[in-house]
């Protein structure tokens, strides 16, 4: 289900959006399988598959409402989305959170009206003496993927930002 920003009195920036999902998250699986149910068409040498470490599974099984924000066909930046998301008092996600919503909402694209977009987690890491951010992407009908970005290429008109509420 998927609800509109009237319905949580969050604004959005200037010509973007704001859409809330909700889905069961699994926060005790394991990274390598919370990849694969999220992104069927990952492929194994991405350097997704390496971050594990920085995001240790949870004990708990949640169901939660995720707040996606996307800029609008301006564009914004990581800067901006993490600025915004602090004055509304919204908390970051975990990747284990945007995987969730890659297995259980596989049409979300359609949903959203997009060709292809990003959702990406909030809660970013270092790869390579980097500072990147997990994300899932759609593309085409049904193809799902997982990705690590760096985080000045986040941002543009197809990503969605993934917070949740304090």
């Amino acid at each position: 289900e998927v609800n509109t920003a009237e319905e949580m009195k969050l604004a959005p920036p200037e010509g973007g959006r704001i859409e809330i999902v909700r889905v069961s998250v699994q926060m005790d699986r394991k990274w390598g399988e919370a990849i694969n149910m999220a992104g069927p068409n990952t492929m194994i040498n991405h350097a997704i598959w390496e971050v594990g470490d920085q995001y240790p599974a949870g004990q708990e099984n949640l169901e939660t409402e995720i707040i996606l924000m996307n800029f609008g066909q301006k564009g914004g930046s990581w800067e901006k989305v993490i600025a915004w998301a602090e004055e509304h008092g919204l908390k970051r996600t975990n990747p284990r959170h945007v995987f969730s919503i890659g297995e259980h909402k596989p049409q979300l694209h359609h949903e959203l009206g997009m060709n292809s977009m990003y959702v990406v987690a909030t809660e970013d890491c270092i790869f390579g003496g980097d500072r990147r951010a997990c994300s899932v992407f759609w593309w085409y009908d049904s193809d799902r993927g997982c990705s690590l970005r760096w985080l000045e290429y986040c941002g543009g008109s197809d990503d969605w930002f993934a917070f949740l509420r304090e």
